[in-house]
């Protein structure tokens, strides 16, 4: 019963971090792609 728990709580904070990894991952990605497009256009243009 402790071991089911415990492989449990495991799998829940596996799937918090994932979550968390993937949100960052989407969120960092919209940033880079802001901040490259506000300084490439200048330079393009």
């Amino acid at each position: 019963m402790l071991s089911g728990d415990f492989v449990f709580d495991i799998s829940l904070l596996q799937t918090i971090l994932f979550a968390l990894f993937a949100i960052m991952t989407l969120f960092q990605g919209r940033l880079f792609t802001d901040s490259e497009r506000s300084t490439l256009i200048p330079k393009l243009q």
